[in-house]
């Protein structure tokens, strides 16, 4: 395989996990706006509630395609295996706080060159449950309609916010390592203004506090 097509792989699935990650944010942010903003949030509530919605699923159908494995597809498991059999192409040296995500999910004497996918294979492996339990509520809840209730295949095959968190973040970690080992670049893995819908319950609050 060629260093660039490797890159491009790499580049499709980082950008799958930071379209994800934010999603995921901003559905954080819904928690701590629903609260904050309670008044402001309920002038629009239809709006808000079908954005949280849509955000949901959106999560769910972009770790979908990081992590789905069938007959004809591509996932982050082989993507770990495209780059350890061409870990001749990977640098030896690390860029500034690249080594603290390494630290991270390093399990082992794994800095060396032909090691450095080791404890990845190791952390993904330790994700199978949560990664079994995203196929099935993807299959049988957002992407089909099956006869069994909503509310069983979610209690059956459950999902929490820290079982989401666990599978972006392994996402980001190895797609941001592996990239930056190649381009010497490190991605971002969100926008700096990721929160700047905030600003608008800002403006409406000051709004809604003036007329009256």
């Amino acid at each position: 395989m060629e260093k660039e097509e490797l890159i491009k792989k790499i580049d499709i699935f980082l950008n799958l996990a930071i379209q994800a990650n934010c999603y995921n944010l901003i559905i954080k942010q819904f928690s701590e706006y629903k609260v904050k903003y309670i008044k402001q949030i309920n002038i629009s509530n239809a709006f808000y509630s079908y954005t949280f919605n849509a955000l949901v699923v959106a999560t769910v159908m972009e770790l979908s395609k990081i992590y789905d494995s069938h007959s004809q597809s591509f996932n982050i498991h082989d993507l770990i295996i495209d780059c350890n059999e061409n870990i001749e192409y990977f640098s030896d040296s690390l860029l500034e706080n690249e080594s603290a995500t390494f630290e991270k999910i390093n399990t082992s004497d794994d800095s060396v060159k032909e090691n450095y996918f080791t404890p990845f294979k190791k952390q993904l492996e330790n994700l199978e449950q949560q990664i079994n339990n995203l196929k099935k509520q993807r299959n049988k809840i957002y992407a089909h309609n099956d006869k069994v209730s909503e509310k069983d295949l979610i209690n059956k095959f459950s999902l929490y916010y820290t079982d989401i968190d666990l599978l972006i973040n392994f996402a980001l970690d190895f797609c941001t390592f592996a990239y930056s080992k190649l381009t010497n670049t490190r991605r971002s893995t969100a926008p700096l203004n990721i929160n700047d819908w905030e600003k608008t319950l800002e403006i409406i609050k000051s709004s809604t506090t003036t007329e009256k």
